[in-house]
């Protein structure tokens, strides 16, 4: 008897448990209490920022834009920009006499306007690069030029 007891005791639990789960078919829906509170929790996910403002891209604008219509863009003023497909401008050679040249294998100077210049010295824009038979090669703005004596 007392096994039974126990038995009993041990399955009404279960038991009771069992009868308050609703029937798979059957739908719980929320009181508005339990709504209004599910509506206050926050969703860590979402952002609470504003969304960003859209900027148009000037140099994006003006290329698909070839008409200059710009669709209320304020385009910035190039004017005074190089266009970079332009052709470079020519360098032309200075005008600049060498007055006198000394070349060997231990020295190579040049004098130009009463200053002597050793390779690799500069005045008014030039570099000396090499002094040979042939003449003086002068560098001026990236550009080397060969110069003799007149």
């Amino acid at each position: 008897m007392k096994a039974l007891i126990i038995l009993l005791v041990m399955l009404m639990p279960h038991y009771v448990f069992a009868q308050e789960q609703a029937a798979p078919d059957e739908t719980v829906l929320p009181s508005a209490e339990v709504e209004s509170l599910l509506n206050l929790l926050k969703n860590p996910f979402e952002s609470k920022l504003p969304p960003p403002p859209v900027i148009p891209d000037p140099v994006q604008a003006s290329h698909n834009d070839p008409y200059g219509q710009n669709n209320g863009v304020n385009m910035p003023d190039l004017s005074g920009v190089p266009d970079m497909l332009e052709k470079p401008v020519e360098i032309q050679k200075p005008d600049v006499s060498l007055e006198g040249m000394v070349w060997s294998d231990k020295i190579q100077q040049v004098i130009i306007k009463g200053q002597i210049l050793n390779v690799g010295d500069e005045t008014n824009g030039l570099k000396l690069i090499k002094v040979s038979r042939d003449g003086a090669i002068l560098q001026f703005k990236g550009k080397d030029f060969l110069f003799n004596i007149e």
